[in-house]
């Protein structure tokens, strides 16, 4: 994951502004992996357990422009765009909750409460649109958990216990059941695999 963002972001920036570019922070979503080293190759402070892996830079950056940007292609690429922009209403909201569960995880705030407050509903009026969209929060939540923990068992260096923590479970032995279950495989078992894989 590291690397893939420090190379997109290489790729862009510093072809528009330059080999000398640095942000000013990077943040990723993972907890930090045991005994890592600070990330040199950024040049610039990382932190881990974000809620989203991002690049922070000046804004007047955005006002840099692009070499050899095609202005003339733009319009084209709205119009190719507006349609799957017009149904995306439901998968929004749906999309919006899921991005607030799974901060809430990595924050400590993953309950419907808290959830519902953020969205600036009740927590009746969260679960009556969620209805409406065929889903309920416990299954979104599921659904985040179980992501979360197989993004998290397949990094190595990442102690099971600090994953079984960050999502809920007061003990290894129960996240290790409930991992089992979703994937058929122990923690340990899956991360040699990740290891082995192509």
């Amino acid at each position: 994951m590291r690397s893939c963002l420090w190379r997109c972001s290489r790729g862009i920036f510093r072809r528009a502004l330059g080999p000398g570019f640095a942000p000013l922070e990077v943040q990723f979503e993972h907890l930090r992996p045991a005994g890592a080293r600070a990330a040199s190759g950024f040049r610039a402070p990382v932190y881990y357990a974000a809620p989203r892996n991002a690049l922070l830079f000046p804004a007047e950056l955005l006002a840099a422009k692009m070499p050899g940007a095609a202005a003339a292609r733009l319009p084209g690429l709205l119009a190719a765009l507006r349609p799957q922009l017009a149904d995306g209403g439901a998968r929004d909201f749906v999309g919006q909750v899921l991005g607030l569960i799974r901060d809430g995880f990595l924050n400590g705030a993953a309950q419907i409460d808290q959830v519902a407050q953020r969205l600036g509903v009740s927590r009746a009026g969260l679960h009556r649109r969620l209805r409406q969209e065929g889903v309920a929060f416990s299954d979104l939540t599921a659904r985040i958990r179980r992501d979360l923990a197989q993004d998290y068992v397949g990094q190595p260096g990442i102690a099971f216990t600090d994953i079984a923590l960050l999502l809920g479970y007061s003990e290894l032995s129960a996240f290790t059941r409930a991992f089992t279950r979703w994937t058929g495989r122990s923690p340990a078992r899956y991360r040699q695999a990740c290891r082995h894989a192509p």
